[in-house]
C-alpha cells in the first residue's frame, strides 16, 4: 500500500503542462540556502518568464511560431540560454517541433582595471558588500561559491578558502580550493569575530542568497554602473594574464575551464604568444634578406590616375540609369 501510495503521489498528472516539467526539472537544482533548502537562483531566473509565457500549454501545443514569438520578446543573452532549460524539461518524444536556439553572441571581452576595482570597494558602504568583494577580488571564484562558504571551510593556518560545498555534487561550476593572502585572512579574522551566522557573508542576521542589489548600489556609487557580480571573476582572469601568470595557474587558482581562460588571456596579454613569432619570423626569414621577400616597385601616380578614372565612369554610368 505504501509503495503504491509513493508511485501515485510521484507520478505526473493526467495532461502535465509545460510548468509541471520546469517544476520538475528544478528540482534537480536544490542547494542549501540561509532559510534552508531551495532552487538555484538562475534556475528560478531561467525558468520565470517560460511559465509566464508558456505554463499553461501542454507540450504537444508548443509551435515553431509560438517559440519565435517567446524569443523575440526578450533580450537574446536571455533567450538562449531559457531555451536551453526549456530544451531539457521537455522529452523530445513529446515535442511536435524542433526547439531552435537563437545563435550565441561572441562573449563580451570587458573587465574592470585595477583602479576601478579600488574604487568599487571604497564606494560599498554596506560591510557585507565590501567583505564579499574582498574575497571576489582576490580569489576569482564565483558568487555563487563566495556566497555559500561557511566558516568551517576557511583553514586559518594554512590561510586557505574551501569553496567546495560538501552537501553537493560536482557540476560544470567549478569549486576548488583557493590561498589567499595573509591581509585578506586577517579581514576574515575580524568578519568572523562579529559573525552571527554560519555563512562567511552574511546581512543582519542570515546568509544571502543574492548580492544583486547591494552591488548595483555600490556600482552606480562608483561610476561603473555597467559592472556586475559576474565580471570580477572575468577581472581577477585579466588581471592575473596581465601579470604573466601561466594559463594553467590562473585555471587552477580561480576554478575555471582553461579553455575560457585561454580566450581572456589572448585578450588581454597577446604577448605571451610574442617569443613564438619571432622564432617563426628568425627561421623564415633571419635579417629580412635571405628570402627575398619585398614589395614590387610601382607608380603610384598612373595607379591613382586610373582609379580616378575608373570611379567617373561609374558615375557616368549611374547618371543614365537615374534618367
Amino acid at each position: 500500500m505504501l509503495a503504491d501510495f509513493k508511485i501515485a503521489r510521484n507520478a505526473p498528472p493526467p495532461s502535465p503542462t509545460v510548468a509541471w516539467y520546469l517544476t520538475e526539472r528544478a528540482k534537480d537544482f536544490m542547494v542549501d540556502g540561509p532559510n534552508g533548502r531551495r532552487v538555484e537562483p538562475r534556475i528560478t531566473s531561467f525558468h520565470k518568464p517560460l511559465i509566464a509565457f508558456f505554463g499553461d500549454y501542454r507540450p504537444d501545443q508548443i509551435s515553431d511560431g509560438l517559440l519565435r514569438q517567446y524569443v523575440e520578446t526578450r533580450p537574446h543573452s536571455s533567450a538562449r540560454r531559457e531555451m536551453e532549460e526549456l530544451r531539457a524539461a521537455i522529452p523530445e518524444k513529446l515535442r511536435i517541433c524542433d526547439f531552435p536556439l537563437p545563435a550565441p553572441r561572441p562573449p563580451r571581452e570587458w573587465f574592470l582595471t585595477r583602479d576601478q576595482a579600488k574604487r568599487l570597494m571604497e564606494r560599498a558602504h554596506a560591510y557585507h558588500i565590501r567583505l564579499f568583494l574582498l574575497i571576489a577580488m582576490t580569489t576569482g571564484q564565483r558568487t555563487g561559491s563566495i556566497l555559500g562558504l561557511t566558516w568551517d571551510r576557511v583553514l586559518w593556518e594554512s590561510g586557505v578558502l574551501d569553496f567546495r560545498d560538501p552537501t553537493r555534487g560536482e557540476n560544470k561550476k567549478r569549486r576548488g580550493v583557493c590561498p589567499v593572502d595573509s591581509r585578506v585572512i586577517d579581514a576574515l579574522r575580524e568578519a568572523h569575530g562579529i559573525a552571527v551566522t554560519p555563512f562567511v557573508v552574511e546581512h543582519g542576521s542570515s546568509g544571502i542568497a543574492s548580492i544583486s542589489t547591494g552591488f548595483r548600489r555600490a556600482a552606480k556609487a562608483a561610476d561603473i554602473p555597467e559592472a556586475s557580480p559576474h565580471i570580477l571573476k572575468h577581472s581577477v582572469i585579466s588581471w592575473l594574464a596581465m601579470d604573466g601568470w601561466t594559463v594553467d595557474a590562473i585555471a587552477d587558482f580561480t576554478s575555471t575551464d582553461e579553455k575560457t581562460v585561454k580566450r581572456i588571456y589572448r585578450k588581454v596579454n597577446p604577448g605571451y604568444l610574442r617569443e613564438l613569432a619571432t622564432s617563426l619570423g628568425d627561421g623564415l626569414m633571419g635579417d629580412g634578406k635571405s628570402v627575398g621577400f619585398s614589395a614590387p616597385k610601382r607608380d603610384k601616380s598612373k595607379q591613382r590616375a586610373l582609379l580616378s578614372k575608373t570611379a567617373k565612369s561609374a558615375n557616368a554610368l549611374k547618371m543614365l540609369g537615374g534618367r
